[in-house]
């Protein structure tokens, strides 16, 4: 079982963060389950100097909540840190601005906390440092609320992060656009690492160069699988198939979908965002999430495509026996 790893970041890691970490630790601790055992949570700061200990303040609004930051020792946000954590929920706009600087890659696992927990914007939770004891017990309070509020969300991806989940390589043209963004999404809720491949938005763009680099990647990569939408799913379907490697299904039934994995080893769902409302679509996509290939069978067929493949264009040959007619 592999752990879900959640940073918290705030400035110098001795006031919020660490509240942050320890109301969540308790949290996750009574609410027990698969995703709540199979996540790990620290906290980090963007200014931080080593090791200095969490205020006498924040010690003292933990402890009226029966937590003990007693053992916390400061640390700075790096790269390397950045870079092995699943989830990272910044107090403060400007935080999640100081990761992204450290690793632009971070994109779509850096949150604040208010937005992950389903706020609007990118709303602050403020820095209490120097100020009285009540504005402490606000700032925790305040904490603690959104922590509740993104609680059920933290435990799928916990549960989700538990499992040995595909990477997922996503693409899409300008009529793509909004399904595919509330596709990532979802999966990233679910905590899937995901390679967002574009367009980036809804202006009008050639659909064949986003299949293309989502089919490498996914042929480049074994156990990665690739989703691609545009108006019908069918061009990138066949875009996508045009690049040695990837087997892409255009599905537009969830028992489709379920097929394309357990008979074909579909390695790319093509998605059409102007066939299905979106819920359908999500139905689709989650039927082939989780269907595994049966192999049998099933992998001496994929294996004679891969083998046709391997030999390219070349004179047309007849099935066995020469076809229906025998000839």
């Amino acid at each position: 079982m592999s752990a879900f790893r959640v940073l918290f970041v705030c400035t110098g890691n001795t006031c919020r963060s660490p509240l942050a970490e320890g109301l969540l630790r308790h949290m996750l601790a009574q609410a027990g389950g698969e995703g709540g055992r199979a996540i790990e949570v620290s906290s980090a700061g963007v200014a931080a100097s080593e090791g200095e200990r969490a205020t006498a303040s924040s010690l003292a609004v933990a402890a009226e909540r029966g937590l003990d930051l007693g053992g916390h020792r400061a640390r700075r946000l790096t790269p390397d840190l950045l870079a092995g954590q699943d989830l990272v929920l910044a107090l403060s706009a400007e935080h999640c601005r100081a990761a992204l600087g450290l690793d632009p890659e971070a994109r779509g696992r850096v949150f604040t906390l208010t937005e992950y927990a389903g706020g609007v914007g990118r709303r602050g939770i403020p820095d209490p440092l120097g100020s009285d004891l009540e504005t402490y017990r606000s700032v925790r309070d305040r904490i603690e609320g959104e922590l509740r509020l993104a609680l059920p969300r933290l435990l799928e991806a916990g549960a989700a992060g538990s499992r040995d989940l595909p990477a997922i390589e996503i693409g899409c043209d300008h009529r793509g656009f909004a399904l595919k963004e509330r596709i990532v999404r979802l999966l990233e809720a679910r905590g899937h690492r995901l390679q967002d491949w574009g367009c980036p938005g809804t202006a009008s763009c050639d659909y064949p160069e986003y299949a293309f680099a989502v089919a490498r990647a996914v042929a480049g990569s074994p156990g990665h699988r690739g989703i691609l939408i545009c108006s019908t799913g069918v061009g990138m379907a066949m875009a996508a198939n045009k690049v040695p490697g990837a087997r892409a299904a255009l599905c537009l039934t969830p028992a489709m979908a379920a097929q394309s994995r357990r008979h074909n080893d579909a390695n790319v769902l093509a998605l059409g965002a102007d066939n299905l409302p979106e819920e359908e679509s999500l139905r689709i996509l989650d039927a082939w999430l989780e269907a595994r290939f049966e192999g049998g069978r099933h992998a001496r067929r994929v294996a004679m495509m891969t083998a046709q493949e391997c030999r390219g264009a070349g004179p047309a040959e007849g099935p066995p026996g020469g076809g229906r007619d025998g000839q």
